[in-house]
């Protein structure tokens, strides 16, 4: 066993020629730190099993199409995010949420940002538009919204691989391409973006998590519940995703739950309505059939992202 065992540096070659592409030593502290593989030796001195770090990796490669055997043909694998780390994934947000089937931050940037591609036909909101939360959580989809409005670059609080190829990239580059997205945000932008929660601890901490991601200004959390759902203006979004009743004990629960969302959109004038939710029933006791309908995986959960829309608001004259 212990001619197996090497240290973290020399793990971190093994895998970059295994794989044939750069894995860096603090890839590995990952897999250690988060126990996807098994951690050998104290005080400085890790070590890792070169035969279950080559085990991992053969998964790992094997991971889709064993998903898409489980899930159907049709699993859109690149909203998976699964080349992420977590700490990409959890950015601003922790493990709040009461009910199973968080977004990640990249998922709900997909949603919200003004790109087009062959699953995301259209562009579903521009800079203006209310934007309202009723199951807000830890703050997800307001956060980026706001982020978004105040044009804050997509992968600003991360770190990039790339940074550690100093023999190609001079690293004053890094630090003026930082400076330049620096300067292109506006956090002084008017904006509607309004975030709910039954739970008050819960908006306490996505007040928190607004406040680390620098637009706790810009966003209105509220501890409310969905059925108190209120706003005087027209042409809003209501962009949500609301429990699923993943604990069988919770199912009883959804059909009143999802009626109260029905009646309160019904009370909105002309809004628009976007609920990601794995729930089947959805259109039944929301009281209306979605306009359009989409099958999209959650942290590999099926789930369907359910398009309610509203009469868009007349064009403004010249």
């Amino acid at each position: 066993m212990s001619e197996d065992l090497i240290s973290i540096k020399d793990a971190s070659l093994w895998a970059s020629e295994f794989l044939n592409k750069e894995v860096t030593p603090s890839n590995i502290s990952y897999l250690v730190n988060y126990g996807k593989i098994t951690k050998f030796g104290e005080n400085g001195s890790t070590q890792v099993s070169r035969a279950e770090l080559k085990e991992y990796y053969q998964k790992l490669s094997k991971k889709e199409e064993l998903w898409k055997e489980k899930l159907g043909d049709d699993l859109n694998w690149k909203l998976s995010f699964e080349s992420l780390k977590e700490s990409e994934t959890t950015k601003h947000v922790h493990r709040l949420h009461p009910y199973k089937g968080k977004f990640i931050p990249q998922l709900v940037e997909y949603f919200l940002d003004s790109h087009v591609d062959d699953f995301k036909k259209e562009v579903y909101f521009k800079k203006g538009d209310i934007v309202l939360d009723p199951f807000c959580g830890s703050g997800t989809f307001p956060i980026e919204a706001a982020m978004i409005a105040a044009n804050v670059a997509p992968g600003m609080n991360r770190d990039f691989t790339a940074e550690e190829w100093t023999n190609l990239i001079d690293r004053k580059l890094w630090y003026e391409c930082v400076k330049e997205a620096e300067d292109m945000i506006d956090t002084t932008v008017k904006v509607d973006i309004q975030g709910y929660d039954i739970d008050g601890d819960v908006i306490k901490a996505a007040r928190e998590n607004a406040k680390r991601a620098g637009v706790e200004h810009m966003i209105h959390f509220q501890q409310r519940a969905v059925a108190d759902l209120s706003h005087p203006k027209k042409y809003g979004f209501i962009i949500t995703n609301p429990p699923y009743g993943e604990r069988l004990e919770d199912k009883a629960d959804l059909p009143e739950l999802y009626t109260q969302i029905g009646q309160v959109y019904q009370r909105l004038d002309s809004w628009s309505m976007f609920l990601i939710t794995s729930y089947t029933d959805t259109e039944k006791y929301i009281g209306r059939k979605a306009d359009k309908n989409r099958k999209i995986y959650n942290g590999m959960l099926k789930t369907y992202f359910y398009q309610f829309l509203g009469p868009k608001p007349p064009k403004k004259r010249n």
